[in-house]
């Protein structure tokens, strides 16, 4: 009996963690592989096979040692803790998943640049990075730079950072709802812009 790479995957998952719904496994699957699968047809065939019972619990089963599969797979201690409450993140929006990954390519972003960039309010933005902040996706601190706006008062403009457990929920959520590459295209734009205007200010200043 031969045993397919991701049937291998999902038994070193559920032998690891046999608690997990099948949400979770799917969920926790695109994090391991960065592949998307039918985890549905992937349990049903280690069923058929033998390799698991009805409640998803794998059997006692001897492989060869061609079947033997690696159990090794660890996963960091953010995914860990918060591993019962993956299923909360599906209902992620569109604007949250694009916001995830935009932060997840950056060191840190003001809500005006990330409304901007969605070409949405910044009423709607903040919302969203309310949100995230509430799931520990994001976190926001304020900078001890002062600015000077356009009435001329100081204000100490505030900053969004992704966290470790948003990158890996950026990473999971990713989908064809998100066009990574035209997001890519435009964050390399964009720096490009500020570096340059970098350049000038420099050349001015010297």
């Amino acid at each position: 009996m031969r045993i397919g790479n991701d049937e291998k995957i999902v038994l070193s998952l559920l032998k690891k963690y046999p608690v997990l719904t099948k949400t979770n496994l799917q969920l926790l699957f695109i994090l391991v592989t960065n592949k998307k699968r039918d985890i549905g047809k992937i349990l049903q065939s280690l069923k058929i096979k033998g390799l698991l019972n009805e409640k998803n619990i794998p059997t006692k089963n001897l492989f060869t040692k061609e079947e033997e599969f690696d159990s090794e797979i660890k996963l960091d201690k953010e995914v860990l803790d918060n591993i019962n409450n993956l299923d909360e993140f599906i209902k992620l929006g569109k604007n949250a998943k694009t916001i995830l990954y935009v932060l997840s390519q950056i060191k840190k972003s003001s809500l005006q640049f990330l409304a901007n960039f969605l070409s949405d309010s910044t009423r709607n933005v903040y919302a969203i990075l309310q949100r995230l902040e509430e799931k520990n996706l994001v976190y926001s601190y304020n900078s001890k730079i002062y600015h000077i706006n356009t009435r001329g008062r100081r204000f100490s403009p505030k900053y969004y950072v992704i966290t470790d457990l948003g990158k890996i929920i950026a990473k999971i959520k990713m989908d064809n709802k998100i066009n990574q590459t035209q997001i890519d295209r435009l964050l390399e734009k964009t720096q490009s812009e500020i570096e340059s205007m970098h350049k000038v200010f420099t050349t001015t200043k010297t």
